[in-house]
């Protein structure tokens, strides 16, 4: 949400630049979405002016699976 306010956005605003309701906006910002997908992360940051990034590494023992 922070990204959105920053970049002067609007959830209604957000919402017809990803062809998407504001309510799907409201949701994915609140963590409620639970068919939520790394592309729609993605799309997200892409229309707030911010590009996605990932980092893979090896578990360690004792690290949470989940």
């Amino acid at each position: 949400m922070l990204a959105r306010v920053a970049a002067g956005l609007t959830q209604a605003q957000l919402a017809a630049r990803l062809k998407c309701s504001q309510s799907r906006i409201s949701k994915l910002e609140d963590s409620r979405d639970v068919d939520l997908k790394i592309g729609d992360i993605r799309d997200y940051a892409g229309a707030v002016g911010l590009k996605l990034g990932a980092r893979l590494r090896a578990a360690v023992k004792g690290d949470s699976a989940s």
